[in-house]
């Protein structure tokens, strides 16, 4: 009687034991995984804010683009007309 008491006794402890042990296990797994979701999402944040840098700078190099673009355009025009108004104001020469 006194052993299976003794087993009985044994068996629980070691259970608490057991229970104890996974439950800091859990514990620890439950922080580096914390960690590992704070440093992840420290990452993401880092690469969205250079995602919307890139974005800007994508936007304003457009417009620019566009700009010059117009300008260009607007410059062969005005090329144009100069040459036309060269044309007709400028006598011909006769060799």
């Amino acid at each position: 009687m006194n052993l299976i008491i003794r087993t009985v006794i044994a068996v629980i402890l070691l259970g608490l034991i057991l229970n104890t042990v996974q439950s800091h296990t859990d514990d620890a797994r439950y922080e580096v995984l914390l960690d590992d979701y704070e440093a992840l999402q420290e990452a993401y944040d880092k690469l969205y804010e250079g995602y919307n840098d890139l974005q800007q700078d994508y936007s304003r190099k457009t417009e620019q683009i566009e700009y010059l673009e117009y300008r260009i355009m607007s410059d062969d025009e005005i090329s144009e007309e100069l040459k036309q108004e060269i044309k007709e104001n400028v006598p011909e020469e006769d060799e």
